[in-house]
C-alpha cells in the first residue's frame, strides 16, 4: 500500500510542533493502527523558503491554507522535526532531496524501492499466482 500521510505527521505537527505529549501519541497510535507501520517512509526534503515558493506556484490566486499562512520559522520547525524522526528511524525513513529535479527524484525513490522491498519479486508472484 502507498500512503502519503501517517502516523509520521501526526508525531511533527501534533507531537514535536503541537507539543502533545509523545505518550499519548503513542497510545493514541496503539488504538488507531495497531502494529501496522510503514516499511519504507520517504520524506522530500527542501528548505521551507522553497516548499512555501512551490505552495504559492500550485495555488495561484488561491486563498492560503493554514499551513501556508504560517511563517518560515514554523516551516524550518517542520523539517526539523521530520529529519530528527529520520535520524532515528534511518532503516525506515529516507530524505531525498526535493530541490533535485523531478526524475532525478523519481530515480532516487526508485533505486531506494528496489534495493529495499524488491519489487521484481512480488511482479514474479503476481504471474505465478493461479
Amino acid at each position: 500500500m502507498i500512503c502519503d500521510r501517517f502516523i509520521d505527521s501526526t508525531r511533527v505537527y501534533q507531537g514535536a510542533l503541537g507539543q502533545v505529549d509523545p505518550r499519548l501519541i503513542r497510545s493514541l497510535e496503539r488504538v488507531t493502527v495497531g502494529p501496522a507501520r510503514p516499511d519504507l517512509t520517504f520524506i522530500l526534503d527542501v528548505p521551507a523558503t522553497v516548499g512555501l515558493a512551490r505552495a504559492k506556484h500550485r495555488r495561484g490566486k488561491g486563498k492560503v491554507d493554514r499551513f501556508e499562512a504560517e511563517g518560515v520559522k514554523f516551516h524550518e520547525a517542520l523539517r526539523k522535526a521530520y529529519s530528527d524522526l529520520a535520524t532515528k528511524e534511518p532503516k525506515r525513513i529516507i530524505m531525498v532531496d526535493g530541490r533535485a529535479p523531478r526524475d532525478v527524484v523519481a530515480d532516487r525513490i526508485w533505486n531506494v524501492v528496489k534495493q529495499r522491498l524488491h519489487p521484481e519479486k512480488a511482479l514474479l508472484a503476481e504471474r505465478v499466482a493461479p
